[in-house]
């Protein structure tokens, strides 16, 4: 049993994580808390103790917080100084009642404090988990293998990923995956797929498609308070 009943409103989002005991939890993902942006509980009792942190998180301690709590998704808008952030999403921290600000982890990374007023909600009041059943169960001398043979795809797990409407994360999670280099080992199909898109990256290139770039860092200004860097 959950040791706070309103922890029964958290918000259970279920997921795969591989074909190996897939009727049991493997682990758990709370958004929120201080640091990366979530925290992964595992063992007998993951989901019941990822409920309750998910629950203490959305608990309101303050009413300058306004309608943000722990761990929700939220978009940015109405800042005048950094309009370049208007429209990004991140990923509620925590609340400081010292300075009136929420700490939020953007989907890139970057930390930012900023006011109640500047934050719009989108994701459930009550606290999220999302829940992975089984487990691939891969030693580390076949994932190197899966890898090499172009199977798998490495990157960086991010606030990306959590912040990201459900049907929107396989496509952002794709676009930063990085691939073996060409070798003996490749699948036939796999390497001509890989040079497939290089000769279109080519073309896309000489014909003059414009390409993504980065805006750096601003100072701060009233709407912003203190970036925030990365946690233990």
């Amino acid at each position: 049993s959950l040791a706070y009943p309103a922890a029964g409103h958290v918000e259970l989002t279920h997921f795969r994580g591989g074909p190996c005991d897939d009727a049991e939890v493997s682990c758990c993902v709370i958004p929120g808390g201080v640091g990366k942006g979530w925290t992964v509980t595992d063992g007998p009792a993951a989901l019941k103790e990822a409920i309750e942190l998910a629950h203490a998180r959305a608990v309101v301690r303050s009413e300058a917080q306004g309608d943000v709590r722990g761990g929700q998704t939220v978009r940015l808008e109405g800042l005048v100084g950094r309009s370049d952030l208007n429209g990004a999403v991140g990923v509620a921290l925590k609340f400081l009642p010292s300075s009136g600000r929420w700490v939020i982890r953007l989907a890139d990374g970057e930390g930012k404090q900023l006011k109640p007023a500047n934050l719009i909600p989108m994701s459930c009041e009550h606290g999220r988990v999302f829940v992975f059943w089984g487990d691939a169960q891969w030693s580390r001398t076949q994932l190197l293998g899966e890898i090499a043979r172009g199977h798998w795809g490495l990157c960086r797990a991010s606030v990306a990923e959590i912040a990201a409407a459900p049907a929107e994360r396989r496509h952002g999670l794709e676009g930063r995956l990085v691939f073996s280099p060409d070798t003996e080992m490749m699948e036939d199909f796999i390497r001509h797929g890989s040079r497939q898109m290089e000769r279109e990256r080519e073309l896309n290139d000489r014909s003059g498609l414009p390409r993504g770039s980065n805006t750096g860092e601003a100072e701060n200004d009233d709407d912003e308070g203190e970036g925030v860097g990365e946690g233990a």
